[in-house]
C-alpha cells in the first residue's frame, strides 16, 4: 500500500500509517471476507505493509504477540525477539517483491499487467508470513 496514493495521499500526510489503516478496513470488507472467517470461527488479521515498510496495526499485533512466544522460548530479550522479526520479515518482503518484478521479464513486458503482478505479490507477502522460522532470522 503507498501512501502517495490519490486516494490516501491526504490523511497520509496527516497521519501515519493511515494508508495501512485504510486498507486493512478495505480488506476486511473486501468480498466479505472477515464475515465469512467469523462464520467459521476464524478472525481475519489482514498483514498489510505500506510501500516504505511500515506495518500495519494488525499486522504489528501479529508480531507482537510472536516475538514474545520466541522471547518466551528461546531467552532472548523481547526487544531482541521484536528487532529480529522485523528485520526478517522486511528483508523477506524486499526479496518477495523483487521476485515479484522479475518475474514480469522484458520478453514477457507486454503481457505482464500490473493487477497480475499485486496478485503476485500478495501472494508472494502471504507465503513469506508462513516462513518466518522460529528465531525469527
Amino acid at each position: 500500500m503507498s501512501p502517495v496514493q490519490a486516494a490516501v495521499r491526504q490523511k497520509a500526510a496527516a497521519s501515519v500509517l493511515a494508508a495501512a489503516v485504510s486498507y486493512e478496513a478495505a480488506k476486511l470488507a473486501d468480498r466479505n471476507t472477515a464475515e465469512s472467517c467469523a462464520t467459521h470461527g476464524l478472525r481475519l488479521l489482514p498483514m498489510v505493509v505500506e510501500i516504505f515498510l511500515g506495518w500495519g496495526p494488525s499486522a504489528k499485533q501479529v508480531f507482537k504477540t510472536l516475538a514474545r512466544a520466541t522471547a518466551e522460548r528461546s531467552g532472548i530479550p523481547h526487544s531482541v525477539a521484536t528487532s529480529q522479526l522485523y528485520q526478517a520479515m522486511g528483508v523477506r518482503l524486499q526479496r518477495a517483491n523483487a521476485r515479484a518484478i522479475l518475474s514480469c521479464t522484458a520478453a514477457s513486458a507486454a503481457s505482464c499487467s500490473s493487477r497480475a503482478l499485486a496478485t503476485t505479490s500478495r501472494t508472494e507477502a502471504a507465503l513469506l508470513l508462513c516462513a518466518v522460522p522460529a528465531g525469527g532470522g
